[in-house]
């Protein structure tokens, strides 16, 4: 784990072709600051699967989509995930990575009962595992519980980089502290660190 700020220039040789996003609670106001800072062609598009009912999600991308430069929507199935795009995980569904005729597309499923979460982190991340994890770049934000570890877990078996939140940001230091005590993140940052990360990814 590492927990100082500056990256070095090797890290910065790497771009990635994905990056995830995952939140609950707490999340809306940090996925504010992070994507605000991204120019309207940023490169890389970006799933971001916030635990919010089915009624809400919709209207919280069109807020998010009001103050970012960025596109940001609510996903739909078949999207063709592009860049300048920020793809919100459908309430009370699964958003899945999908590999489609060499594109990358987004796969919408509902829950089963099995699922503690709808839309799940650990669902979408699990999805990658067979398309592109080692070109992914996951990053776990404030909330509540442990979603997105399994996820991770697996995924840094492909050497998938991963960031978390740090403590001090966090309204709730559930999900990145439980990426912490695993020992999986690269780097722990607060939001708008995130955000400066990013632009310098680039």
């Amino acid at each position: 784990m590492h927990t100082n700020t500056a990256l070095s220039a090797h890290f910065y040789s790497y771009r990635p072709r994905l990056i995830i996003i995952g939140s609950s609670t707490g999340g809306p106001l940090a996925l504010q600051q992070i994507l605000s800072q991204l120019p309207a062609d940023y490169p890389t598009p970006i799933l971001v699967v916030q635990h919010m009912p089915a009624n809400f999600t919709g209207t919280f991308a069109v807020r998010l989509n009001s103050l970012c430069q960025i596109n940001v929507k609510q996903a739909q199935q078949g999207d063709i995930i592009q860049s300048g795009q920020a793809y919100i995980a459908p309430g009370g569904q699964q958003m899945l990575l999908k590999n489609y005729h060499q594109q990358l597309s987004l796969h919408i499923t509902h829950s089963s009962t099995s699922d503690p979460f709808h839309p799940c982190i650990d669902r979408t991340l699990l999805s990658v595992t067979t398309i592109c994890p080692e070109e992914t770049l996951v990053i776990i934000l404030t909330g509540m519980g442990s979603d997105g570890k399994k996820g991770c877990e697996t995924l840094k078996q492909y050497h998938t980089k991963i960031w978390s939140q740090d403590k001090k940001s966090c309204v709730v230091y559930g999900m990145p502290k439980a990426i912490a005590k695993a020992d999986l993140a690269d780097k722990i940052l607060n939001p708008y660190q995130i955000g400066q990360h990013l632009l310098r990814l680039t």
